[in-house]
């Protein structure tokens, strides 16, 4: 593959590693002098779709990342024959190449430091590494750390809650416990570090051995002193404490960060001053990139500030977050990371309240009002966040602000109309995106979700109410609200059915099976139309009610004839209606399409 020209410009001239998927190559830029690094699908998966999908997963994280220790994308396309991702040449090589002996530990403290930075980062940023190892861990020109590899990233809803995978990557020497159970999060990267950590100051991981005994080691083996795999070395005792703090069995026992790791680090080996590093044996390259300009105070300032309000986040601390984030906006009042930070702390705070306070049945009106007030703020902070105003749109419903919540709702939509989808969980917000929008099915099948679920409501807080035939006034008024909600969801379920016909036909698709859901519903609702108004006991619906919950089952059966079930539904209509040799048929057809109790219930009935 050497001498090979990629898009016209990138030859390739060193190979400089091979992976699962792919391989990377040092390159020449043809537009730039600078040689990059390359990293092409081998020819065997340049049409395995998972290896392209993984291709994208990478140069997406990876791209969105700005980190002076995390390996830049220069540029990718996945639009040809041989896809590719173009990144900066890492000239130092890997760590790893440098591990076949212990390092000094003033260089581990320097490296330790910046890798810290980087996992801090993406973990603020939402991602979890799940990778991380010496041969993802490249120096730069400079002898600088560059974190790289993210195709096995996954994202994290909450920086402290582990998150379920399908299956275990990694590389088993550096795989913590819970992800051998099949769960994730920042602690696991966490405790690839200290492997890391381990590995750098012994010349060598704690656990070793084939994938099965690694999995029994990192699960049950007691954690190794560093003196046990090197003998002679000398090192505070303190630091085998941090190690093992590092390497918990139990992710909570762990650092919470990678830079609360680095400080335990530092302090254990009692170097609080970290004083100016030394030069490795047999290294020409310097220890430092290029001197960093000389800031001023002011910037110093809000430096630290932004560092503190990242490490609130990790902390999923919101309170601490508004603080520090206001603290810096009195400083700087366009500072963007602060204003976008402390914005969405306002709204994950109230978010979270809101919650709550949805499923409290005493509400207090003033837990609204704080609720109001919150998302207010964010809108102030960050005004092109279309969430912040379907959040306050929900509260104002809440507080019977119609006008102000339809308000609300219409400038979150066009700022972005897909986000609507997120906040329909009352019938009176799925009003508001009907009229924002009437040709959009979900709106509808929403509000009839909704409708149904009044109904199941209220035969759950009435079961008494078959029995009786005169009810009270408050049972009378109950029941009309039943009848109502029954009415709309069949409504609901009726504009779906005509809305989705229309795009059938307008598509010229003989069959959309997306249709078999909504007619289900329909015909369900038919069956038990009247019963509430009636409480007839035994209950049978109408004849017009059967004949169009028929009608609907014979729309499901024309989309899908060969579900069982559907046959099954409408023989019990047929049954209704005393027609037993219509009502013999479709039970038997749906016994010979599989669906069992259509049998059973066919030996009640008097017929054959």
């Amino acid at each position: 593959m050497l001498g090979r020209v990629i898009a016209n410009r990138y030859t390739l001239i060193e190979s400089l590693g091979k992976g699962g998927f792919g391989e990377v190559f040092k390159a020449q830029d043809s537009l730039n002098p600078n040689p990059v690094a390359i990293k092409v699908l081998l020819p065997e998966f340049e049409l395995d779709q998972i290896a392209l999908q993984n291709f994208k997963i990478e140069v997406g994280r990876q791209t969105s990342l700005n980190h002076p220790h995390i390996l830049r994308v220069l540029g990718f396309d996945f639009d040809i024959n041989s896809p590719y991702i173009v990144m900066e040449l890492a000239e130092g090589g890997s760590l790893a190449q440098k591990l076949d002996a212990p390092l000094p530990m003033q260089q581990i403290l320097i490296y330790f430091e910046q890798l810290a930075s980087a996992l801090d980062y993406i973990h603020v940023e939402g991602l979890i590494h799940r990778d991380i190892k010496p041969l993802n861990i490249l120096l730069g020109r400079a002898n600088n750390i560059l974190l790289s590899d993210f195709g096995l990233t996954v994202t994290s809803s909450k920086s402290r809650l582990l998150k379920p995978i399908q299956e275990v990557f990694g590389t088993p020497e550096y795989v913590a416990p819970e992800a051998w159970g099949g769960k994730v999060g920042i602690s696991s990267d966490i405790y690839a570090l200290g492997i890391v950590l381990f590995q750098m100051i012994t010349g060598q991981t704690p656990y070793q051995g084939d994938n099965y005994s690694l999995e029994q080691q990192h699960l049950q083996a007691e954690i190794p002193m560093l003196a046990e795999k090197t003998q002679g070395l000398q090192y505070p005792p303190a630091l085998d404490k941090v190690i093992a703090r590092a390497l918990a069995k139990e992710p909570q026992q762990r650092p919470t960060t990678a830079g609360i790791f680095f400080q335990w680090l530092k302090a254990a080996w009692g170097n609080n001053s970290f004083p100016p590093p030394m030069p490795m044996p047999g290294s020409s390259l310097p220890l430092h990139s290029e001197k960093r300009p000389i800031r001023s105070s002011f910037e110093a300032q809000i430096e630290h500030l932004l560092n503190q309000l990242f490490q609130a986040k990790l902390l999923t601390d919101w309170d601490n977050m508004i603080k520090i984030g206001e603290g810096i906006l009195q400083f700087d009042a366009s500072q963007p990371e602060a204003l976008l930070e402390t914005a969405n702390a306002y709204k994950v705070r109230a978010a979270d309240l809101f919650e709550r306070v949805v499923r409290t049945k005493y509400v207090n009106p003033g837990w609204y009002l704080k609720l109001l007030d919150d998302f207010s703020q964010a809108i102030q902070l960050a005004p092109s966040e279309a969430e912040y105003y379907y959040w306050r749109g929900r509260v104002n419903s809440r507080l019977e602000n119609q006008e102000k919540a339809y308000d609300d709702f219409r400038r979150g939509f066009m700022l972005n109309p897909g986000k609507i989808e997120k906040f329909l969980d009352t019938v009176h917000e799925c009003n508001m995106a009907i009229v924002l929008d009437p040709t959009k099915i979900l709106f509808y099948s929403r509000q009839a979700t909704l409708y149904e679920q009044e109904y199941f409501y209220w035969m759950y807080n009435n079961p008494t109410a078959y029995s009786y035939r005169n009810a009270g006034d408050i049972l009378a008024s109950r029941i009309a609200l039943a009848e109502r909600a029954f009415t709309f969801a069949l409504g609901g379920y009726t504009k779906v059915i005509e809305l989705l016909n229309y795009a059938s036909n307008l598509t010229e698709a003989e069959r959309n099976p997306s249709l078999e859901y909504y007619f289900l519903k329909r015909a369900e609702l038919h069956e038990r139309k009247n019963f509430l108004s009636k409480l007839v006991i035994p209950y049978f619906p109408t004849a017009k009610d059967n004949i169009l919950a028929i009608a609907d089952y014979d729309q499901a059966i024309r989309l899908n004839p060969n579900k069982g079930e559907y046959y099954f539904r409408r023989g019990l209509a047929y049954e209704r209606l005393r027609k037993h040799d219509e009502a013999a048929r479709h039970l038997a057809e749906a016994y010979r399409l599989g669906y069992l109790e259509a049998w059973n219930t066919k030996k009640k009935y008097w017929f054959e």
